[in-house]
């Protein structure tokens, strides 16, 4: 069997972590997740035979790396460890000092060492077999950058910045990048908000750069460090699994401005306007509506510090949608399951599947913000695909939760 890598993560609590490694489903084959140090050592002139080694996947802020043993070292070759890290054939894992601060003896695996880790590469790993890592002393490999400003309202800027040698890694690394320095400036856990905004920069595989940036609000009754991180993480993760073209993520960066202050609008009620007047829409509502009208909608949403907002939004029912059967969905962009106040905070749509990448950043770019009120209007072929679809977005301020869906059919 093979034997069972300690993997260290600097930078975060062992218990945010845990938490990091559920959220993200991370079943790390043969490594036992823990903490790791950082400290600055003497570079390539600590590398040497029964000495201490480090390959890292990352480096700075978060440091996730595996310590072992310096077996043999050759010119500018270094062969260690006795055992693969990742066991990828071919690798590109940065090289760092290290200073083992005891052995951990382990009753059911193999001992292994707690070390302080070097955050500057002394080399790049080129080899990652069962037998052994090899290195190469001189530059570390390229990488993938990570940098985030985070402060409090009203309060002086942390900067943060990790280095990701493994594009595969990097949502995972930047979730942990982003959820450390946002812990280190909010300084607990508890409710709040955030005005979060990120930017991606990146690589096409005709070697075109391309750019997305985004911009939203966010609150949490519980963890505001942690829910705010996961919009961009889900953006990583459509962007390396797109499926059309193979790309490289080269920059991610995060601005984020906290505070304690927890307040947001719910979807109360949403009406018609019909023959001079307001008519109260439900879920039992069956809405008759003339093809290539339009139509008047008022939405009512309800905040515990701001009071009652009401907004107004026309739209045209499709002339092409005659006789076909439909739905107004009247949403707030946090999501909705029903106008039961069954919320779903994480409901947002997704870009993978579409068929170009182009699409698939335009689709990024244009999801509704969560502050965003949206009242959509479509109308479906026999076989359930929307055809016809028209949609209107007002912007609140505040995160808008709840919703409803009413049943629509466009006449002639």
């Amino acid at each position: 069997s093979r034997l069972q890598l300690p993997f260290g993560m600097a930078g975060l609590s062992g218990k945010r972590l845990g938490l990091v490694a559920r959220k993200l489903d991370l079943d790390i084959d043969g490594m036992r997740l823990g903490r790791a140090g950082s400290v600055s050592l003497a570079g390539s002139r600590a590398i040497t035979p029964g000495g201490n080694v480090a390959a890292a996947i990352s480096y700075g802020d978060i440091t996730a790396a595996g310590t072992g043993t310096v077996t043999a070292v050759c010119g500018e070759e270094v062969l260690a460890f006795g055992h693969p890290m990742l066991w990828t054939g071919p690798s590109s894992l940065s090289m760092h000092a290290a200073s083992a601060v005891y052995i951990q003896e382990d009753p059911t695996f193999s001992g292994f060492k707690v070390a302080n880790i070097d955050p500057t590469p002394i080399g790049t790993i080129t080899q990652d077999r069962m037998a052994a890592i090899l290195g190469v002393l001189g530059a570390g490999p390229a990488a993938g950058d990570i940098t985030s400003k985070v402060r409090m309202l009203g309060k002086p800027a942390r900067r943060g910045q990790t280095s990701v040698n493994l594009p595969a890694w990097l949502p995972e690394i930047a979730f942990s990048h982003i959820l450390a320095n946002q812990d280190r400036v909010f300084d607990g856990v508890g409710k709040g908000g955030a005005d979060f905004g990120w930017t991606i920069t990146g690589t096409r595989e005709n070697g075109q750069p391309f750019t997305i940036t985004r911009n939203d609000v966010h609150v949490s009754e519980s963890d505001i460090t942690f829910e705010s991180a996961w919009d961009v993480v889900m953006a990583l993760y459509t962007l390396e699994q797109n499926g059309v073209e193979d790309i490289t993520i080269d920059t991610v960066h995060v601005d984020s401005v906290l505070s304690r202050d927890f307040d947001r609008y719910r979807f109360t009620k949403a009406q018609i306007r019909q023959d001079g007047a307001w008519t109260t829409l439900t879920r039992r509502t069956r809405l008759r509506l003339e093809a290539g009208t339009r139509q008047t909608f008022r939405v009512t949403l309800r905040s515990a510090d701001h009071g009652t907002l009401r907004t107004v939004k026309s739209l045209r029912v499709p002339r092409s949608a005659e006789g076909r059967r439909g739905s107004l969905d009247i949403t707030g962009g946090n999501g909705y399951a029903s106008e039961d106040a069954f919320f779903d905070e994480g409901a947002k749509t997704s870009a993978v599947g579409k068929q170009t990448f182009d699409q698939i950043l335009a689709d990024l770019e244009a999801e509704p913000r969560n502050d965003h009120v949206l009242v959509t209007l479509g109308f479906s072929n026999n076989r359930g695909r929307v055809i016809d679809q028209v949609e209107r977005r007002y912007r609140t301020g505040l995160v808008v939760d709840g919703g409803t869906s009413i049943r629509v059919r466009a006449i002639g």
